[in-house]
């Protein structure tokens, strides 16, 4: 699943890549994008745009994360995960495991489809900088992505039942992020997104904290998650 994101994103982000040089001609006559476009801020039209097509990017990653967080529920509903757990196996490394690989491969997956749009961005503008910037941009999404992760632990531990619910993080994400940006939505609701809260690179200027915060957080709601599951009973068929 993960090779296959990967592969994805690596293409999607060369498609938007290849159209960056032409961003400016292209959106000239659509004033709507074109404001949303100059409140991110940005040196060009390019980076501005590069900016919002990396929120869509980071969307897709997320898709990825949810689904590789919520395997676990898949197996315990499948009844698979009760004779895997009763040969020893402990449950903290059985859904940490888990946990890991989709705040792993969401990174990988984010990163490849930097490298793609970068690369393909690069060309088609002519200025080799953006490759690392764009590269740079996608790594910042990581601690997003690990938040989201970390909620999808959470309702697997503590509320099982209502696993389905950490599809709101990108759904929600998408939204705000993207759509907000055209319909003007406050930013309070953009607050509410942890992709909200990641620096708009290239078109704004790199800050750590909020990144740093997100880390602190992830790793609070992966534990928490754990030990929800610690102490519940599985859902056997």
């Amino acid at each position: 699943m993960a090779a296959g994101f990967g592969a994805g994103l690596f293409l999607m982000g060369a498609m938007y890549g290849s159209i960056l040089g032409q961003a400016e001609d292209m959106l000239k006559d659509i004033d709507q994008l074109q404001e949303a476009l100059r409140r991110l801020g940005g040196a060009t039209m390019a980076e501005s745009f590069a900016s919002m097509v990396m929120i869509v990017l980071a969307v897709v990653a997320a898709v990825y994360v949810v689904m590789a967080a919520l395997r676990p529920r898949a197996e315990e509903t499948a009844g698979r995960a009760e004779p895997l757990l009763a040969t020893g196996l402990s449950r903290d490394r059985w859904a940490g495991g888990h946990l890991a690989v989709a705040a792993g491969c969401g990174t990988l997956v984010m990163l490849l489809a930097g490298l793609g749009f970068g690369i393909a961005g690069a060309a088609s503008t002519g200025d080799a900088a953006l490759l690392p910037e764009l590269v740079g941009a996608a790594l910042a999404h990581a601690p997003a992505l690990w938040v989201t992760a970390g909620v999808a632990a959470v309702l697997f531990g503590w509320l099982p039942r209502a696993s389905a619910a950490a599809w709101l993080v990108p759904v929600y994400a998408f939204v705000v992020g993207y759509l907000g940006q055209i319909l003007r939505f406050p930013d309070w609701m953009t607050g509410l997104s942890p992709f909200g809260h990641v620096p708009r690179l290239p078109a704004a200027g790199m800050e750590w904290t909020p990144l740093l915060v997100m880390t602190v957080l992830a790793a609070g709601l992966g534990r928490l998650g754990l030990a929800g599951f610690r102490r519940r009973d599985l859902d056997t068929k």
